[in-house]
C-alpha cells in the first residue's frame, strides 16, 4: 500500500488505492476553496474533499490532513471514486449512466468562510460513449470533521421499454484490514458481498468504517426522509436532524422531490469485499427493481 506524500516545489495529494499523484502548486491550503486545473478542493480544518472536473466533478477523494492548512506529509483518504451512477435496462441492452462520464460539469460555490464551505455540481448523466440521457446535481456542505452530500437525479426518457435497474451513490474505501459495522452491529468480511435494506421505520440509519490504529468513518442520516416543505423554525429535538434544511433550504428544495433514500422496498446499502483491500459500498435507491423512468 502507497503512502500519501508531499513532494517539494508543490501539493501533491496521492491516492492511497492507486498512488497517482495530484499536483496542486501550493505548499499550503490557507483558502476554504482551491481550484487548479480540472482539481477543485473544498477544505474546512483537516477536512478536505477533491473533485475532479474532468470527470463530472465526481469526488476523486476525501478524508483529512495531519493538520489543519498544511498537509504536511500525509493526507488520509477515507473514501475515493465516488460518483452517482445509474444502470438502465432496454431490449436487448443495458446502458451504465454516471456523472463521471461528463467532461464538462459546472461547479458553483454557494458559500464559503472560516467554518464551512457550501458548493453544488452540476453535471449530465452520460453513457460511455458520452450521450447524456439524464442530469444531476452533488451538493457538498463541509465543516470541520464533517461533510454533508445532497445528491439528486433526474433520468430522461429513453422509450416505454426502457427500466432503471439501479441507482444510487456508489464509492470506494481504501485501506488494510477493514471492519464494518451497521447501526453498531458488525457485518461479516468473510461474504464477498452485502446487502441490507433500509428499514421503514423513521429513525437514522449509519454504517462504520474501522481501521486499526485511525479514525473511524461514519456515514449515514438522520432521517430516512425529509418533509416536503419545512419552516425556518420547526425542526427536531436533536437540532442536527434539520441542519441542512435550517441553514441551506433554498438549495436542497431547487430540485423539487425530498431528501431521501428510500423510495421503494428495493432501496438499501451494499457492500462489495474487492481486491487490493478495497471496500466498495453503494448506497441505492433502486436494486434490481426495474422500474420505470419517471
Amino acid at each position: 500500500m502507497k503512502k500519501q506524500t508531499i513532494l517539494v516545489g508543490g501539493l501533491f495529494l496521492t491516492s492511497l488505492a492507486s498512488g497517482d499523484p495530484i499536483p496542486i502548486p501550493y505548499s499550503k491550503i490557507d483558502a476554504p476553496v482551491v481550484h487548479w486545473q480540472n482539481y477543485h478542493v473544498l477544505h474546512q480544518g483537516q477536512t478536505y474533499v477533491v473533485l475532479d472536473g474532468s470527470k463530472g466533478l465526481s469526488i476523486l477523494m476525501m478524508g483529512e490532513s495531519t493538520s489543519a492548512k498544511d498537509l504536511g506529509d500525509r493526507f488520509r483518504v477515507y473514501l475515493q471514486k465516488a460518483s452517482l451512477k445509474v444502470e438502465l435496462e432496454q431490449p436487448g441492452k443495458r446502458i451504465v449512466l454516471d456523472q463521471a462520464y461528463d467532461s464538462q460539469p459546472t461547479l458553483e460555490i454557494i458559500s464559503q468562510g472560516p467554518t464551512h464551505v457550501a458548493a453544488r455540481a452540476y453535471f449530465k448523466m452520460c453513457s460511455e460513449d458520452g450521450a447524456p440521457l439524464g442530469t444531476g446535481t452533488l451538493d457538498f456542505y463541509v465543516y470541520p470533521n464533517r461533510i454533508h452530500l445532497v445528491p439528486s437525479l433526474f433520468i430522461d426518457w429513453a422509450g416505454p421499454s426502457a427500466r432503471i435497474v439501479k441507482a444510487g451513490l456508489f464509492l470506494s474505501s481504501p485501506g488494510s484490514n477493514q471492519k464494518m459495522e451497521i447501526k453498531d452491529k458488525p457485518v461479516s468480511l468473510q461474504q464477498k458481498s452485502f446487502f441490507k435494506k433500509f428499514d421503514d421505520h423513521p429513525e437514522d440509519f449509519f454504517l462504520t468504517i474501522f481501521e486499526p490504529n485511525q479514525k473511524a468513518l461514519r456515514m449515514g442520516w438522520l432521517r430516512p426522509v425529509y418533509p416536503k416543505f419545512m419552516y425556518l423554525r420547526e425542526v427536531d429535538r436533536n437540532p442536527e436532524t434539520d441542519e441542512l434544511y435550517e441553514k441551506w433550504p433554498p438549495w436542497i428544495s431547487q430540485r423539487g422531490s425530498p431528501l431521501g433514500w428510500k423510495i421503494n422496498e428495493s432501496s438499501g446499502l451494499a457492500a462489495d469485499f474487492g481486491p487490493e483491500e478495497r471496500l466498495d459500498i453503494s448506497i441505492l435507491w433502486n436494486h434490481k427493481n426495474l422500474i420505470s423512468i419517471p
